[in-house]
C-alpha cells in the first residue's frame, strides 16, 4: 500500500498535454516525472500525488491554478499554496520556501494517511522535504535534475554566479538530509555529486530513467504532418539535404550556439547538409524571458555573421505531438541529431533519437557517455570544440556503414531505457529504505572465514560458473562475502545487479580507496568505514601528488567519473613509467602505491591503500586471522589482494600480469577461469570439513 508523495515546484505542471516551452521552466522533468508516475503506479505505487506551486501562469494555455488535478484513478497534482500566486522563475523560489513548506507540513497533517516517502525534483523542492521530515519524520528521495556546482564551472556573469551561490547552499540542505540520492548516469552520481560536501557515496542510487518511445519511429513508422514540413521547408534553398537536427530550449547551457558555430565554419557541412533547431516556442523575442531571448538573439546573428541563409530553419514553434515526427523526418532523410550542451544530466532526447533510427553527435559532458556507450548509437564531441563536432557529424554523413550501425544499434539496444526496468528498480528501492535498517551484517555473525573476489573476469564474465557460484551461496554462509573491485560504489553495484551475482556483505572499490558495509542483502543500506578512510588519508596529499604526475609523457589522466578522493587514475601503454612515477613521487616526498593492470591502466592511492591491505583492514575489524582468508583475482591489480590472502586463487582466465606469481608460496592457479575457481575453492573447502 505504497503512498508516494512527489515535491515538484518549477514551471507549469500539469496534467497532460504538457504545454512544454511554454515558460522556461517547463521543460523535460515535467515529462519526465509524469511518465515516472505511471510507471511507479504500473510497479505497485497503490497512491502518488505531485505536490507543486499553485500559481497563475503566465500563459493561458497552462491552468497551474486549480487546487488538485486528477492524473489517474490512483494519483494526482495537489497545488499548495506559497506566500503569494505569483508565478516564479527557478531563481525565485527560494524566496517563498518556508512558506510553501509551512503550508505543505499543514496539508499532510490534515490527510487521511502520511506518505510513506517523498520525492523532491529539483533543488528547492528537497530543501521543503527536508523541512517536512524533520517536522514529521517522513523520509525523502531526491533527484536534482541538473547542480548548481556543475552550472558554475561553465563561468558565469557576477549576478548569475551570485544566484547560483544561493542555488548551491540550497542544494548542500537537500543532499545532507535525503535517504536517498537518485541519479541518471555515472557522470552525475560520482563526479557531479562529488563536488557537494554533503554527498555520502552509499546514499546514491544509479537508476537511468526510461523514457515512453509511444509514436516514435520505431514503433508505428510516425511521419511528421505535412505543416510542419512546409514550416521547415520554407527556410530551406534545398530542403532535400540530409539534415542535423538541433532540438532544445533556448537557454545557455544547451549551447545552440555552438552547434551553429560548427556548421558555419565548416563548409563540408553546409556543402552537406542543413542545419534545422526546433529551440522552444517563440512569438515576439523581445517578450520572451531574458535569458531566451539573448540566445535566440545570438543565434540570428551567427546566422547572418555566416551567411546561412537557405541553409538554416528556426521554426517558430512546434507542438508536443509532432516530436516523433520531427525526428522521423531527419531519420528519412538520414540525418543526425546533435546536441552538445555543456553538460547533460542525462539526455532524454538522445533516447528519442535512438528510437527514431537517428544517430547522434553528443556532448561529451555528463550523462550521454552513458547513453552512447549503452547504445552505440553516435560520436561524443566536446561541446567546447565547434571543429570537434563538426569532425563528428562528419564521421557519420561520410561513412554510411557507420551510420548504419549506429542507427541500427540504437534501434536494438532502447529497450534498456524503459520505464518499466526503472520502476522496477525504484519500488524495490524504496521498499528496501522503509525496512528498518539492521546493523552491518559483516559485524552481526561471526563467520570461519572471508572470501574476497574481484569482479570483472573473476566473479563475471561467464553465466555458467556464476549460476554454479550462486548456487553454493544460495544456503547460510560461513564465510563473509567480499568484493575487491577497481570499479567505483556505484559502476560495481550495477555491474554485480547487471549479471544477477551474488550479493557481498562487504564491498571494496576503487582499488582499495573505499570500504562499505551492507546492513541488509540486497545493497539497500550501505554504510561508509569512516576509519579506513580517516586510516588512508594520514600522508595523503592528492593535489601534491597530481600536480607531481601533471605533463609526464604516456600518462593520460581518465575521465572525471573514474577519479575519486583517494584514486588518481589513467591511461598509460608504458608499463616501465611505473618506476618513473615512483622515482618522481619519492623525489618530492610524496608517499603513494602506484598499481599498472591490464596493460593500460594506472592508478595512485594513499600509501596505505590497496585491494591488500583493504582485507588486512578487514580481518581486524571483523576478527579473522588473515590466514582465513581467500583471495581471488585475474590482473594486476589484484597481486597485493592474493600475495596478502591467506590463500590466493588466480583464475584460468588470468592476465599475463599474474604470471610471476606462480613462485609465491599462497597462490594457486586455477585450472577453472572465472567464478568457477571460487566453485572449486569452495567445494575442496566443504569436502575438507
Amino acid at each position: 500500500m505504497m503512498f508516494i508523495m512527489h515535491i515538484a515546484l518549477q514551471g507549469c505542471l500539469t496534467a497532460p498535454p504538457v504545454h512544454y516551452g511554454c515558460t522556461p521552466d517547463t521543460g523535460g522533468h515535467i515529462k519526465y516525472l509524469l511518465e515516472l508516475v505511471d510507471g511507479a503506479e504500473r510497479a505497485g505505487a497503490v497512491r502518488q500525488e505531485i505536490i507543486t506551486r499553485r500559481c497563475k501562469s503566465p500563459n493561458p494555455l497552462a491552468d497551474c491554478m486549480q487546487p488538485r488535478e486528477k492524473l489517474s484513478s490512483r494519483s494526482s497534482i495537489v497545488r499548495v499554496e506559497g506566500a503569494s500566486l505569483d508565478y516564479l522563475a527557478k531563481e525565485d523560489l527560494y524566496r517563498e520556501n518556508d512558506v510553501f513548506a509551512a503550508n505543505l507540513i499543514d496539508y499532510i497533517r490534515r490527510l487521511d494517511r502520511r506518505p510513506d516517502i517523498i520525492h523532491a525534483h529539483y533543488a528547492d523542492a528537497g530543501w521543503v522535504a527536508h523541512r517536512v521530515k524533520e517536522a514529521l519524520g517522513i523520509p525523502y528521495m531526491f533527484t536534482a535534475h541538473s547542480l548548481g556546482r556543475v552550472k558554475a564551472l561553465a563561468g558565469l556573469d557576477a549576478d548569475a554566479a551570485a544566484a547560483l551561490r544561493t542555488r548551491i547552499a540550497i542544494e548542500e540542505d537537500a543532499i545532507a538530509g535525503a535517504d536517498r540520492i537518485i541519479t541518471s548516469s555515472r557522470d552525475e552520481a560520482e563526479y557531479q555529486y562529488s563536488l557537494y560536501r554533503s554527498t555520502r557515496p552509499e546514499k546514491v542510487l544509479l537508476n537511468p530513467p526510461g523514457c515512453d518511445f509511444t509514436g516514435f519511429q520505431s514503433d508505428n513508422d510516425a511521419l511528421p504532418d505535412a505543416s510542419l514540413i512546409t514550416e521547415i521547408s520554407r527556410f530551406l534553398t534545398e530542403p532535400g539535404k540530409r539534415p542535423l537536427l538541433a532540438l532544445s530550449r533556448p537557454v545557455k547551457k544547451k549551447n545552440l550556439a555552438g552547434i551553429v558555430r560548427a556548421y558555419g565554419e565548416s563548409p563540408a557541412l553546409q556543402e552537406l547538409s542543413n542545419l534545422i533547431i526546433f529551440a522552444g516556442i517563440r512569438d515576439d523575442i523581445e517578450e520572451a524571458d531574458s535569458e531566451n531571448r539573448k540566445v535566440l538573439q545570438e543565434l540570428f546573428y551567427l546566422i547572418d555573421r555566416y551567411n546561412l541563409y537557405g541553409k538554416v530553419a528556426l521554426p517558430k514553434s512546434h507542438e508536443p505531438h509532432q516530436v516523433a515526427g520531427i525526428y522521423a523526418l531527419a531519420a528519412d532523410l538520414q540525418g543526425v541529431f546533435v546536441n552538445v550542451a555543456y553538460n547533460e544530466p542525462f539526455g532524454l532526447t538522445f533516447l528519442e533519437a535512438a528510437a527514431s533510427g537517428l544517430p547522434v553527435v553528443a556532448t561529451s559532458n555528463g550523462g550521454p557517455n552513458d547513453i552512447v556507450n549503452k547504445l552505440g548509437n553516435g560520436v561524443l564531441a566536446d561541446p567546447n570544440r565547434p571543429d570537434e563536432v563538426a569532425d563528428a557529424v562528419l564521421t557519420l554523413l561520410r561513412d554510411d556503414e557507420f551510420y548504419e550501425q549506429c542507427a541500427t544499434s540504437g534501434l536494438e539496444n532502447i529497450s534498456f531505457y524503459s520505464w518499466e526496468r526503472h520502476c522496477r528498480e525504484y519500488v524495490l528501492d524504496i521498499e528496501g529504505l522503509l525496512r528498518q535498517p539492521m546493523p552491518a551484517l559483516a559485524r552481526t555473525v561471526s563467520r570461519d572465514f572471508i572470501l574476497a573476489s574481484d569482479i570483472d573476469n573473476t566473479l563475471v564474465g561467464e553465466a555458467r560458473s556464476l549460476s554454479e557460484f550462486s548456487q553454493l551461496c544460495s544456503g547460510p554462509r560461513d564465510f563473509h562475502f567480499a568484493v575487491a573491485t577497481g570499479r567505483s560504489l556505484q559502476d560495481a553495484m550495477l555491474t554485480l545487479r547487471a549479471w544477477n551475482a551474488p550479493l557481498p556483505e562487504i564491498l571494496v572499490t576503487s582499488v582499495g580507496a573505499e570500504i562499505y558495509y551492507s546492513h541488509d542483502l540486497d545493497l539497500r543500506h550501505l554504510e561508509a568505514d569512516i576509519g579506513w578512510k580517516d586510516h588512508i588519508s594520514e600522508g595523503w596529499d592528492r593535489q601534491a601528488v597530481e600536480a607531481a604526475l601533471g605533463g609526464l609523457p604516456g600518462l593520460i589522466p581518465q575521465k572525471a567519473t573514474e577519479q575519486r578522493p583517494f584514486k588518481l587514475s589513467f591511461f598509460t601503454k608504458n608499463p616501465a613509467i611505473v618506476g618513473e612515477i615512483k622515482s618522481r613521487l619519492k623525489e618530492d616526498g610524496l608517499a603513494a602505491t602506484v598499481i599498472h593492470s591490464h596493460d593500460r591502466f594506472l592508478d595512485v592511492l594513499p600509501h596505505r591503500a590497496s585491494k591488500g591491505k583493504a582485507l588486512r583492514w578487514l580481518c581486524d575489524r571483523l576478527g579473522v586471522d588473515i590466514a582465513d582468508t581467500i583471495a581471488a583475482g585475474d590482473s594486476g591489480n589484484d597481486v597485493d589482494l592474493l600475495l596478502q590472502a591467506g590463500n590466493g586463487i588466480v583464475v584460468g582466465n588470468h592476465s599475463h600480469e599474474l604470471e610471476h606469481l606462480r613462485t609465491a608460496s599462497n597462490v594457486t592457479f586455477s585450472h577453472r577461469g572465472y567464478a568457477g575457481a571460487l566453485c572449486d575453492v569452495l567445494l575442496r573447502r566443504g569436502q575438507m570439513q
